[in-house]
Order: C-alpha cells, then sequence, then structure tokens
C-alpha cells in the first residue's frame, strides 16, 4: 500500500512538472504565432486588401492552434472573421483580444483570437499515460523483487525452523537436534538462540537426571540398611 502511494504521489508531481513545463512552452508558442500573424497581415491590413486579410484569417484557423480570428482596422472597422469549422473542439480555449497590428509607430488595425489547447492536452494526456505505463511497471517489479526476497530471505528459513521445531517434538522430545545457523541473517540468530536454550534445557535435565541418579543410589543403600 505504501509503495502504491509514493508511486501515485511520483505520477502526480510528475505530472505536474509535465504540465507546468508544456503550459510554458505553450505561451511561448503563442507569442510567436502572434509576432507572425502581425508580420503577415502588417500589409495586407495597411492596404485594405480584404481578401488577402480573409486569406491569411482562414489559414489561421485551418492549424490546431487557431480556432478563430477576427480582424479590425484602427477604426474598429471588421475586415475579416474566421472560425474553424468540423469537428467540435472541446479544448479549454486562450483568448487574446485587441491584438494591435503597428506600421512604423502606428497603430493601423486590431484583432481577436483564440487559441485552442487541444494539442497540450493531448500531449499531457499521451505523457501522463507513458509516466503512468513506466511507474506500474516499476511498481509491478518492485513489488515482484519484495515478495521474491521476502520469500527467499524470511519465509523459506522460518519454514525450515518450524520443519526443524515439528520434527523435535515429533521425535519424543529430542534436545540433542539442532537448527540451522548458516544463513548469516536475523532468523540465524533467532535459530542459535533457540539452540542455546535447548542447550540449557538439556544441561538442566542432566543435572535432573544425576540428582535423581544420587537419590536412587541412596535409597537403595537405605533400603540395604533397612533389611540388615
Amino acid at each position: 500500500i505504501i509503495m502504491i502511494m509514493v508511486a501515485s504521489v511520483v505520477l502526480l508531481v510528475n505530472y505536474k512538472v509535465n504540465e507546468r513545463h508544456q503550459r510554458d512552452k505553450f505561451e511561448t508558442t503563442i507569442k510567436a504565432q502572434i509576432e507572425l500573424i502581425n508580420s503577415s497581415v502588417l500589409e495586407a491590413v495597411f492596404a485594405y486588401d480584404l481578401e488577402q486579410i480573409q486569406a491569411i484569417s482562414n489559414s489561421l484557423v485551418n492549424t490546431d492552434l487557431v480556432t478563430e480570428v477576427k480582424m479590425f482596422d484602427h477604426r474598429g472597422k471588421s475586415l475579416a472573421t474566421a472560425v474553424r469549422s468540423g469537428i467540435a473542439d472541446m479544448s479549454t480555449k486562450v483568448g487574446r483580444n485587441g491584438i494591435e497590428i503597428v506600421r512604423e509607430k502606428e497603430v493601423i488595425g486590431r484583432y481577436d483570437i483564440v487559441f485552442s489547447t487541444q494539442e497540450l492536452d493531448n500531449l499531457l494526456v499521451s505523457q501522463l499515460r507513458s509516466s503512468a505505463i513506466v511507474i506500474v511497471s516499476l511498481l509491478i517489479a518492485s513489488l515482484a523483487t519484495v515478495f521474491i526476497l521476502s520469500r527467499s530471505l524470511i519465509i523459506a528459513p522460518i519454514t525450515k525452523i518450524s520443519e526443524s521445531l515439528d520434527a523435535i517434538a515429533a521425535g519424543g522430545g529430542d534436545l540433542t537436534r539442532r537448527l540451522p545457523t548458516t544463513s548469516g541473517d536475523e532468523v540465524a540468530i533467532l535459530a542459535n538462540n533457540f539452540n542455546r536454550v535447548l542447550e540449557q534445557i538439556g544441561n538442566i535435565i542432566k543435572s535432573v537426571t544425576l540428582v535423581t541418579q544420587k537419590v536412587n543410589s541412596n535409597v537403595r543403600t537405605m533400603s540395604g540398611a533397612s533389611e540388615n
């Protein structure tokens, strides 16, 4: 669960960073597009070449970036209007109104333009999908590695200890058996401590046996004395 939460946070942060970067590039693209439009329509607006202005406007809305353009002269009279037709664009729109067309430091016209973020949104979705695939793949690989390591380093040694304890219990309490301590990890320490406990119990039982034998010997001696 923790790994999934961390992966989700990484994915979110990665998306936000990419989004900020792509939006900065989008703003730069808009500025470059505006400069290009200004240079394209400058002479046409100055000469009131309505056909040329309309052609330029139509060419702009045929791109993925621009959805609508409205051209005006310096008095506010409409010179051309172009709106993208065809497939509906459901993406967020970014409008720039009253952009001035300047010739020799004199404003000769203005235009309103609407930019589409559809290409930006598609790019962000694509990057999000790619990042999600990479992060999910890394998460699956990490979980699989943890599973394999836990089985080999924890579950398998503990299973061996459990089997050894079961064999000791099933063998009538054979205290001479010892658990393996060759793995060199915490499980080996646990097995070593258990072996020490068995050794101590064995020593106690040996001492009790010796005392019992001495008691039996004394009982036999007293029994012989009583018979005499």
